[in-house]
């Protein structure tokens, strides 16, 4: 599969005090690709944070950084493409490198659109949807990029609940505040949006459907009692009003 293009948000080394994530706007031309090369810029809103307390990840890593943590971040690349994130950034592995990436929410250009929905101890999960067809993919927790060697990259195509899931989880992303003054802070974005929720929801539609089949049947019985005399009307009456209930 060909390689896509993404950007590496630029991020510094600081020993400083931490405080509160603070919005702000950002232009930046220093944006290193997988290649090393430098080219086009960014324009970012949102939240920054300027100690690794904000960044998990990061702390993890061990690296005191500073950079965007939540928000909508746009990358003008020189040959014209564009590419947007909205999202939940930290430091993650690309290609032998240590650099800021999306955790969790979409990114979307002219090579596809990921979601990166969930991420556990030991794997992130995420859909890619390509010329429109939705995958399944996961690869190692703390990678970026699912091209990188080392990031055990998996994929397989998306079952019908899963693209569900999927085209959920991209309208949710895609409507949700996360760059605006007043947007709410995350740690974690998506904690509704679950893949049982469509299982959930056909079980519920059986039961019902199930339900209404017996009492449709329970009441041709109880008409046919009526209509060969073996109960009055006002026991058919108290009967049915019972059954209906």
């Amino acid at each position: 599969m060909k390689i896509f293009w993404i950007f590496f948000l630029a991020f510094t080394f600081v020993p400083e005090k931490a405080f509160p994530l603070t919005y702000s706007k950002k232009i930046s031309t220093d944006v290193i690709f997988q290649d090393g090369r430098k080219d086009g810029r960014t324009e970012s809103e949102g939240f920054y944070g300027d100690n690794f307390d904000f960044f998990p990840i990061c702390k993890k890593m061990n690296i005191n950084a500073k950079g965007l943590r939540q928000g909508l971040s746009v990358f003008f690349k020189s040959d014209g493409s564009i590419r947007s994130e909205n999202g939940i950034y930290d430091c993650q592995y690309g290609f032998g490198k240590v650099v800021f990436g999306l955790v969790e929410g979409i990114n979307e250009g002219a090579s596809g659109t990921f979601i990166f929905f969930d991420r556990d101890a030991t794997t992130k999960y995420f859909y890619r949807k390509i010329n429109n067809i939705w995958y399944t993919e996961t690869m190692l927790a703390d990678f970026l990029l699912p091209e990188d060697p080392k990031s055990n990259h998996t994929q397989r195509p998306a079952t019908t609940q899963e693209i569900n899931h999927a085209e959920r989880l991209y309208k949710f992303y895609k409507e949700i505040d996360l760059s605006s003054p007043k947007a709410k802070k995350y740690k974690v974005i998506n904690t509704s949006i679950h893949l049982n929720e469509t299982k959930k929801t056909e079980e519920q539609v059986t039961i019902k459907q199930q339900s209404n089949t017996n009492v449709v049947s329970e009441l041709e019985k109880l008409d046919k009692l009526f209509k060969s005399g073996a109960i009055t009307r006002q026991e058919y009456q108290k009967a049915k009003d019972k059954i209906l209930k």
